[in-house]
């Protein structure tokens, strides 16, 4: 393409193909800056742009070099549609003013490239001729050109980045970032591509109650990517709002879809849970990686006194016992969360605070496991267990399912604080028996009755995205 065909570079410009299954011009879009593209001043400042990835169907697909119309998106010119400058089509074009869904008083006669002589000769490459009558005589509208050596000023096509790793999500201010208010993410991030236009993509959804729905998550902000070598992003306000939220990042080497690594990062999340007067104690799933450390993290930062909750506590598995924070006028005794832990809560039924929403913030861990194992001597074997906020379990029965006998545990329940009581399913000698509904996460726990004599490890089965 001729810089003369680009000269009105503030306005913006796109590729963009045809969707030929549909039947629609509209197709995929390779959006680009010419700041970002290399002109070769030595072969009449042409602008070389890597497609690698974006190509075009033989059934009648065209490229096409479109300006961005400010005055509007309709598919009229007059009405403001975006302006086709020059294209190229391959093959016979089946897209035009009559048979196009929606009309495009964009697209003109055809001029099929497979009709230039050679076309189809290993090594050959075309040029648009200026002169060109855009009509069905190819000869006229390309000049067939053996294919040049890519100029040395053009770094190698792109390649889809490296995947992000190890999502976290902080409550600011995290590192001096953010505020109470706010929600401060980090992550790993990859190899940069050659040209350092790398980005992070954050995805969020704010329903995760029937698993993840790729196609329902939101890019935060569509007009602002983080780019670099960043590793963090701040959102603001993103605490303090209502709304719960699940969290994925994606990396991509351009706008163009195709340049995307779909493999993400593990699933971060915010999540509430209101308390209530009605509610005497609950237990809670905490993520696999959060930043209470100690219970008396959880007590700073969502309870400073005991108004709300007069306990917090872990039932700690080699002793077989309650470790507690408990609040007399002030919080006292502190004891350390492991990743797995699962926190018990008294509520106070006269507390002032209430009702309170409890948000909490952390990500999973795709590779934690429960180690499962006998306690020795005298002492039970009872096991508390958090549940992953994406858990595939509806049911007691889908937990068992992945134990069929009683040779690693014998006993799944929970406490339903909804009824409330205890509920359980047992293992007798003609299998399981009895079933129960896991809660919504994350207000709900599971415990095991462990009886398996040396080390087994179970990972909690999590929906797929």
């Amino acid at each position: 393409m001729s810089e003369a065909a680009l000269e009105d570079a503030n306005k913006g410009y796109y590729l963009e193909k045809d969707d030929t299954v549909n039947n629609d011009p509209h197709g995929e879009i390779f959006d680009f800056n010419l700041n970002s593209v290399y002109v070769e001043p030595t072969v009449g400042n042409y602008y070389y742009i890597n497609l690698t990835g974006f190509s075009l169907d033989p059934n009648g697909d065209e490229l096409k070099l479109v300006w961005k119309n400010p005055g509007g998106s309709d598919d009229n010119i007059a009405n403001g549609a975006d302006v086709i400058v020059d294209r190229i089509e391959w093959g016979n074009h089946k897209n035009n003013i009559s048979t196009t869904n929606p009309p495009d008083d964009r697209e003109y006669d055809n001029t099929t490239l497979l009709d230039c002589p050679g076309s189809l000769i290993s090594g050959q490459s075309f040029r648009r001729n200026p002169n060109g009558t855009d009509t069905d005589n190819c000869q006229s509208d390309f000049d067939p050109l053996p294919r040049t050596p890519r100029p040395a000023g053009i770094p190698p096509p792109k390649s889809k980045p490296g995947a992000p790793t190890q999502l976290r999500v902080h409550r600011g201010p995290w590192n001096a970032i953010g505020g109470p208010d706010d929600l401060v993410l980090s992550w790993i991030s990859p190899t940069w591509n050659w040209d350092n236009l790398t980005k992070n993509i954050v995805y969020y959804d704010t329903d995760i109650s029937n698993g993840f729905q790729y196609t329902s998550f939101r890019i935060v902000d569509p007009n602002s990517t983080f780019e670099g070598d960043a590793d963090w992003c701040l959102l603001p306000g993103y605490h303090l709002d209502g709304n719960d939220y699940a969290f994925i990042i994606h990396t991509t080497g351009d706008t163009v879809a195709s340049y995307e690594n779909m493999t993400g990062t593990n699933v971060g999340y915010k999540y509430g849970i209101t308390l209530t007067s009605a509610i005497n104690r609950i237990w809670v799933s905490i993520p696999y990686h959060s930043d209470y450390d100690f219970a008396s993290d959880i007590t700073t930062d969502s309870f400073p006194d005991g108004e709300a909750v007069t306990a917090v506590e872990r039932w700690n598995y080699t002793k077989q016992d309650y470790d507690s924070r408990l609040w007399f006028g002030m919080w006292v005794n502190d004891f350390d969360i492991e990743p797995g832990d699962a926190i018990h809560l008294s509520i106070n039924p006269l507390g002032s605070a209430l009702p309170y929403t409890w948000k909490i913030v952390g990500a999973h861990d795709p590779d934690f496991q429960f180690e499962l194992i006998e306690n020795s001597g005298p002492l039970t074997d009872y096991k508390m267990l958090s549940l992953p906020y994406h858990r595939t379990y509806q049911m007691a029965s889908d937990i068992t399912a992945e134990f069929p006998d009683k040779t690693k545990i014998s006993v799944v329940g929970h406490y339903n604080y909804t009824i409330p009581k205890w509920e359980a399913r047992r293992y007798a000698v003609v299998g399981w028996f009895d079933d129960f509904s896991i809660l919504p996460s994350p207000t709900d726990v599971v415990y095991f009755y462990v009886t398996s004599p040396a080390s087994y490890y179970w990972t909690p089965q999590v929906e797929a995205f």
